[in-house]
């Protein structure tokens, strides 16, 4: 029996014996009020009165167990407590091993390539491909969150030792030779003053047929 089942009991027993005790002071009022002398009278009136007040116990318990069932438990009531929501703990150590591991395979993976082509991506994005799947999966493996910045800085340290010499240089502008930069001078003026000396004699020649 829980505690909800007791209280009803302990309700049920409290109301029962308040109605009894009211019944039995009714009775003897309504005996004297109306000097019902006979016994039979007498009997039929009190099994009257018991029959209604036990009904109205029944009906106040009743109320209150399906108005509790309703309502929250109290505190300290007999509860199954819900378990907790899972907390996503990461294990850092143990991410921080699982990493190695993945730079481990990435590294003997791209001894297979010409250094000379580790600024090309094409020739290793398989490689890559796998070493981001594999630190992905392990983060996952140990409850952390990918990406995360224990993988991040792992990550970096693997472009530092692979690609730290892939950044684009800037350019440099130089200026031309001068023997091409005599003649990207003189070829413009020379056609000016052959286009004037065509006009001159155009206009010369207009002249003479008029």
């Amino acid at each position: 029996m829980d505690l909800r089942e007791s209280a009803v009991l302990k309700l049920f027993m409290v109301v029962f014996v308040a109605n009894v005790s009211m019944m039995r002071d009714l009775t003897g009022e309504l005996m004297i009020k109306y000097q019902l002398i006979n016994q039979s009278v007498h009997q039929t009136v009190s099994f009257v009165l018991f029959f209604k007040l036990t009904l109205s116990s029944l009906f106040c318990v009743l109320f209150f167990f399906c108005s509790s069932s309703y309502s929250p438990l109290r505190p300290g009531a007999d509860s199954v407590t819900p378990p907790p929501p899972h907390r996503w703990m990461c294990n850092e150590s143990r991410l921080q091993w699982e990493v190695e591991v993945c730079g481990d395979d990435f590294k003997r993976n791209m001894d297979h390539v010409d250094p000379k082509f580790w600024c090309n991506l094409t020739h290793f994005i398989s490689e890559y491909n796998l070493f981001s799947l594999c630190t992905e999966t392990k983060s996952k493996g140990v409850e952390c969150y990918w990406p995360n910045p224990l993988v991040e800085s792992y990550i970096i340290r693997i472009h530092k030792t692979f690609f730290s010499n892939c950044t684009n240089k800037p350019m440099e502008l130089v200026d031309p030779p001068n023997e091409t930069l005599t003649l990207l001078i003189l070829i413009p003026v020379f056609l000016t003053l052959a286009m004037i000396a065509v006009v001159v004699w155009c206009s010369k020649r207009s002249d003479l047929l008029a």
